[in-house]
């Protein structure tokens, strides 16, 4: 976050040279291929190997439940390879024609689908939530709020802002993007901490 914000403010006030811009973008948090989107494929990543884990442990003792950790396993992989591949972004331009959406807080209407698919996930996992113990709900339930919080929720506002500045990439729409990223990362990282202390119970 400390990289992105400064390296861009630098970038928007002196007069870099193109191989200084390129490195600006090489930490800027909304671009592909950069260092903070590797970090956090890295992250989800993890979080996918802990997922399968814990599948494993209750695999061997024919637990319960056994098939929602695979699932979730499968859903940390996917969004740590749409992290680098952006695959979500694919939804916006047919979204936006379907609904004729060309500005506003869906702007970046890919957050419509994904929307209806959190929905249906959550109905999907509810049983299986509540089953989990109470410190472990709570912790789930933070993290993918801060998740959700970021990936959608000051996307929805980065979105509306960005359109209705001309598509400028102002310092401000930087802010924006590290609060998003910040926001999942923290999600993420809480989910790990989670993630690790429930291996302990699963061995």
């Amino acid at each position: 976050i400390f990289f992105h914000l400064v390296l861009h403010y630098l970038d928007l006030t002196q007069d870099f040279s193109p191989f200084m811009s390129d490195v600006v973008r090489r930490f800027s948090m909304d671009a592909e291929a950069s260092i903070p989107t590797w970090f956090t494929q890295i992250l989800l990543f993890v979080a996918a190997q802990c997922f399968a884990y814990i599948a494993y442990q209750l695999f061997r003792k024919k637990k319960e439940d056994r098939w929602y950790w695979i699932l979730l396993s499968v859903l940390a992989l996917y969004m740590s390879i749409d992290e680098g591949a952006e695959l979500h972004e694919l939804l916006i331009a047919p979204t936006q024609s379907a609904l004729g959406i060309s500005e506003g807080i869906f702007f970046f209407a890919w957050i419509i689908p994904v929307l209806i698919a959190v929905a249906l996930l959550t109905l999907l996992f509810a049983r299986f939530f509540f089953r989990l113990d109470k410190r472990t709900r709570i912790l789930l339930s933070l993290s993918a709020l801060l998740f959700l919080l970021g990936a959608i929720g000051v996307e929805m506002i980065s979105g509306s802002y960005w359109e209705s500045q001309d598509f400028a990439y102002d310092f401000m729409y930087r802010i924006f993007n590290a609060v998003e990223e910040g926001l999942e990362n923290t999600g993420i990282i809480l989910l790990l901490f989670v993630l690790f202390d429930r291996i302990g119970v699963a061995r």
